[in-house]
């Protein structure tokens, strides 16, 4: 059942995104990160220099987001050891790079800047 305080709650958070062209998707708790961040003072979220999308921070990921780590408060034992160390998204047992996030030279288009420096 629906009480007057998840209303208010579910007003504010589509109040918020609305306002703020929050993405919202199926790999990100987005209504946990405003409940527990933003509501609470806490935002931590940044433009990043990588891509020029906003970024939030990994403790809301899913398990089934693209760069899922350790940080998620989500992740449990058992599941892939994977965590940042600086701009690479790394498998920690491997030590392999899954990701790099370098950020893109300024005045540079990222996406041409990413797909043709690693030769994608």
């Amino acid at each position: 059942m629906v009480n007057k305080r998840d209303e208010i709650k579910k007003y504010l958070f589509d109040t918020w995104a609305k306002a703020f062209d929050v993405p919202i998707s199926n790999d990100y708790d987005m209504q946990g990160y405003f409940e527990n961040e933003v509501l609470k003072g806490k935002s931590n979220q940044d433009v990043s220099a990588y891509d020029n999308q906003m970024h939030f921070t990994d403790e809301y990921k899913l398990p089934n987001h693209e760069t899922f780590s350790k940080q998620s408060k989500y992740w449990k034992e058992g599941m892939p050891n994977r965590d940042w160390v600086g701009n690479y998204f790394m498998d920690m047992g491997t030590g392999q790079i899954l990701k790099d996030e370098t950020p893109t030279p300024q005045g540079v288009d990222p996406r041409f800047y990413n797909k043709f420096r690693r030769g994608k």
